[in-house]
């Protein structure tokens, strides 16, 4: 990694490049290896190129001041980094290529999901890793709001269903309308589930204490004598 000097930056606003750095550098090594992160990193988002740009338009071609393309995020994001410092630095009059709103976020999208929070987003996997990503880059507070409140409710909703649906029922019909972080969560909730099945059978509906009662029952040398004390 090299670093040029320039006199006329302060050390303060050096230490927070660096620091900025490092913090770059540790979340590209956790997500290098990442197999989702990369698949999401595909995703393409319209980026607006206000000077024109070369052989990134279709089969190769130009693009013109003012042309959209749509770009795969690995490709679109380091685009425009490098506008921003350019402009930063002064080296540009200001920023060549922004990425602009997928319509997958429009008004209409975020209305939808606050009001119905249950909706099929199995087509869209990716749909927060690439929305979050997004609103940081332009500094959308809105977007991010909605994308936390809309996954807090959806999450409930997951745990819930992975609570409730039986141990021998096939949750494919459910998890296809998830995103690809839902899944993950349904699926570790329901392996709670069906070990809680394998453990306790038909009562393992039963509320918590019910079922901690059957469990002593079955297995009583995981429940040992209460000695005088009350657990915490």
């Amino acid at each position: 990694r090299e670093y040029a000097y320039n006199g006329s930056r302060s050390s303060m606003s050096d230490d927070a490049g660096a620091a900025a750095a490092r913090k770059r550098l540790l979340h590209d090594a956790a997500t290098y290896y990442d197999v989702g992160a990369i698949i999401a990193s595909e995703s393409r988002v319209p980026v607006l190129f206000r000077a024109g740009a070369k052989g990134l338009g279709p089969a190769g071609a130009d693009l013109r001041p003012g042309s959209k393309a749509d770009l795969p995020l690995w490709l679109a994001l380091p685009l425009v980094q490098r506008a921003e410092q350019a402009t930063t630095t002064g080296a540009g009059s200001g920023a060549s290529c922004t990425i602009e709103q997928p319509k997958e976020y429009s008004s209409k999208v975020r209305s939808s999901l606050t009001v119905d929070p249950t909706l099929d987003m199995g087509n869209k996997p990716f749909f927060y890793d690439v929305g979050f990503t997004v609103a940081a880059v332009r500094g959308d507070t809105g977007l991010g709001m909605t994308l936390s409140d809309v996954l807090i409710k959806r999450h409930g909703e997951v745990l819930a269903q992975a609570k409730s649906m039986g141990c021998d029922n096939d949750p494919t019909w459910y998890t296809s309308t998830l995103t690809a972080t839902e899944r993950t969560l349904f699926d570790a909730a329901y392996q709670v589930k069906l070990i809680s099945c394998e453990l306790l059978g038909p009562l393992s509906f039963l509320p918590f204490p019910f079922a901690k009662l059957q469990l002593a029952i079955r297995f009583p040398g995981l429940n040992p004598p209460v000695s005088g004390k009350r657990g915490v």
